[in-house]
């Protein structure tokens, strides 16, 4: 009896260490986990950032403060994803907020320069890039992607090609400058350089998942249609309410003869995001084609309310409306269509000029012009901006502005530039020599033929096909 005893205390006194054990774990770890959660959740943030994916990033900052509370390092990581997502309220308040955290106020001041360098305002800023570059460090690659975008900004491309170049060869692994080259040249039309670029990209991060629809999208230019169903194929298996990725799988069995499963993937698209012009616009060239003309009218009337510049929308506008006999109203969008056709030639040898001198006011000036009637406002719009960086004087880029401000009801904008006209012809006319500005002409481009507004259509009546 009193060996048993003995065993059950000695049970009892083993349970009980265990037990302290257990609770001096416990206190330990709720001391140490939230710091370990956070400082995860920080690295989770910052692979996010590495693949542009900002939104994401800022929501596991947000969740690593609110396991220890904010700290210098979260706020200014988040005011960078901020700044990269062009908030600048946002920006501002996490970078004072990481000021009075203790945060270094010099990389706190970077930061508000790589803004205005992303902004395109280098007049402002250009003359830090060599101490940037000298002693950035590991922000090095974040540097060179603000400058090289304010470069594209001010369509200076040559100083961002020369930019990127060097950030490939002082990080040969980052697949960020290929990305861009890849861009660079997508946007010039050498399809084939851009899709050598953007594999380039994924070679080092096949994870991109933006990276890998933009090589999608030269691939269809390219009409390489089994490669472009290969690619978007990849997205849609990890991520299939993708509707981006979505619409080019659609657009690629189109080409390829695939119409059910072409109508299949664009119908989803177009049912996961309603508004998605991309999707509405290939959804309907694919009723054009299946001679589905009212249903094409039914995508295509949201489509130009949204871009009535948008040259494939008028022209898919125009094949449907000739499609149900309405010739006359097709006819007004074909117009448009080759007004438009003529235009974007000449902003291509305004491009050319202006790659060869980047000061060519001029040529600036007359793409914003074009822009501003076959093209996208906000284009217009930066387009007219780098005119009066170069020079503030510059009187039709101020009446620009002031005209579209005034029509798009930003009244306080347009008044600004209305009164910068005034002052400015007022001092031109009180000077001895009359001479008119350099940009005081107005160009021909005001001749081309084409209304920015689609005419309106009457299409409730039209029979259902």
């Amino acid at each position: 009896m009193a060996l048993f005893t003995s065993n059950r205390l000695t049970s009892n006194r083993r349970w009980l260490r265990l037990l302290g054990l257990i609770l001096v774990l416990a206190i330990v770890a709720a001391i140490a986990c939230p710091g370990l959660l956070a400082r995860r959740k920080v690295q989770q943030a910052r692979d996010a950032m590495f693949a542009a994916r900002y939104s994401d990033a800022i929501a596991l900052l947000v969740d690593a403060e609110s396991w220890k509370g904010p700290t210098g390092e979260t706020a200014f990581l988040r005011a960078r994803c901020f700044r990269q997502l062009s908030d600048a309220e946002q920006m501002k308040g996490a970078l004072k907020q990481a000021a009075e955290l203790g945060f270094d106020r010099k990389r706190l001041s970077t930061e508000q320069t790589l803004y205005l360098a992303q902004a395109g305002e280098l007049d402002k800023v250009g003359t830090q890039l060599p101490v940037l570059f000298l002693n950035g460090g590991d922000d090095l690659p974040v540097i060179c992607e603000a400058f090289a975008n304010g470069f594209l900004v001010n369509h200076q491309i040559a100083d961002a090609v020369q930019i990127l170049n060097a950030w490939i060869a002082d990080f040969p692994e980052d697949p960020r400058p290929h990305a861009g080259i890849g861009l660079i040249h997508k946007n010039a039309g050498q399809f084939t350089l851009a899709a050598t670029a953007f594999r380039e990209a994924l070679k080092r991060d096949p994870n991109r998942v933006l990276v890998r629809l933009q090589l999608s999208e030269v691939l269809m230019e390219l009409h390489r249609f089994d490669e472009t169903l290969s690619e978007t194929l990849k997205v849609l298996l990890v991520a299939p309410d993708n509707v981006v990725a979505l619409t080019i799988h659609g657009q690629a069995q189109h080409h390829s003869g695939l119409t059910d499963d072409a109508l299949r993937s664009l119908k989803q698209a177009v049912k996961i995001e309603p508004t998605n012009l991309k999707a509405m616009l290939a959804l309907a060239q694919l009723h054009n084609d299946m001679e589905l003309f009212t249903s094409a009218i039914e995508l295509l009337q949201k489509c130009i309310i949204e871009e009535p510049f948008n040259v494939d929308v008028r022209s898919a506008f125009g094949t449907a409306l000739r499609g149900i006999g309405k010739t006359e109203d097709a006819k007004l969008h074909f117009q448009y269509c080759a007004a438009a056709s003529e235009a974007h030639s000449r902003i291509r040898t305004n491009l050319d000029k202006i790659s060869s001198d980047g000061q060519h006011v001029e040529a600036r000036f007359e793409t914003g012009e074009l822009m501003m009637k076959y093209g996208s406002p906000a284009e217009a719009t930066a387009w007219m901006k780098s005119v009066l960086r170069l020079e503030p004087s510059h009187i039709p880029a101020h009446q620009t502005l002031a005209d579209h401000y005034r029509e798009s009801g930003q009244v306080a904008a347009a008044r600004k530039h209305e009164a910068a006209v005034q002052l400015l012809k007022k001092t031109r006319d009180s000077t001895t020599s009359s001479a008119p500005s350099a940009g005081s002409s107005r160009h021909s481009s005001q001749q081309l033929p084409g209304p920015r507004k689609p005419p309106q259509h009457n299409d409730s009546t039209v029979d259902r096909d």
